[in-house]
């Protein structure tokens, strides 16, 4: 069977078998075929995007189904709503208590009675609340111990104006010198590069012995560039704030610097 001139290339129902399509070049039947397209709602294991649906045919199928289902709905009534002739069980009971005017009883439990011989219960007094006493920083912080912050490298720091006396008064810088009796600026520079040194070794170590005693938070041993009083004074003030003392190191420096320069001018001015 032929079809009209006009008809446009496409895939159309095979004149031979009716189980497949055949293509159409325009003018004549080809020897191209393949299945024919699946019904709606029916799974193809080709290639489904070969077989597109009419958006037509989908709407209007929605139609129907709708329509069907409202039409259905009316006809069976859901579970809200209530069936005519049907009274639950609560309903009922409480329709009774109306009629009889009995009102609803509550069960309370009984009180059990004491033991013969048993002394009559009394109401525990009402004790007044105690106030808190005041409590200064030093108390709030836990790390009131029984240990002594003065460590060892505490103390090499606070006897530093002792051992840098030692250091200008050995022999030895004066063979250093460029005149007798007058330290040479070489000289000079390897003592305050010696004192630096000791003293950071000495408040780093101090620091670590503070916090594996368990003390929260020591100065930092970087203040030893102020000098050593510098860090004694930022490492007395921690101490003082969680431990209430720890200025005595502070006071000891003071005396010792006090005394050795005292000393060191006597020995310049007696040497004249």
């Amino acid at each position: 069977m032929d079809l009209p001139l006009g008809q446009p290339p496409a895939w159309l129902p095979d004149p031979l078998d009716g189980g497949r399509v055949r293509w159409w070049n325009g003018a004549t039947w080809s020897d191209h075929v393949r299945p024919a397209a699946p019904e709606v709602g029916v799974a193809h294991a080709t290639n489904s995007a070969a077989y597109a649906v009419p958006a037509a045919s989908v709407e209007k199928a929605s139609r129907i189904r709708l329509t069907r289902w409202a039409s259905d709905a009316a006809e069976h009534p859901t579970a809200d709503t209530p069936r005519p002739g049907f009274t639950s069980r609560r309903a009922r009971r409480e329709a009774e208590r109306a009629r009889t005017g009995s009102p609803r009883q509550v069960h309370e439990p009984h009180p059990v009675p004491d033991p013969p011989g048993a002394p009559p219960a009394t109401a525990s007094p009402t004790l007044p609340l105690e106030q808190a006493p005041e409590r200064s920083i030093a108390t709030l912080v836990p790390m009131r111990r029984a240990y002594s912050p003065h460590t060892a490298w505490a103390w090499a720091l606070v006897l530093s104006p002792v051992w840098l006396a030692a250091l200008i008064w050995w022999p030895r810088w004066f063979d250093l010198a460029v005149m007798p009796g007058v330290i040479s600026v070489r000289a000079m520079a390897a003592l305050v590069a010696l004192a630096v040194f000791v003293g950071a070794v000495s408040a780093y170590c101090d620091v670590q012995r503070l916090r594996r005693a368990g003390f929260p938070r020591p100065a930092h041993w970087f203040w030893i560039l102020l000098g050593p009083l510098g860090y004694l004074i930022a490492r007395s003030v921690r101490v003082h704030a969680a431990t209430g003392r720890g200025w005595t190191l502070v006071r000891f420096h003071a005396y010792t610097a006090v005394l050795v320069a005292a000393l060191l001018t006597a020995a310049v001015l007696g040497t004249r």
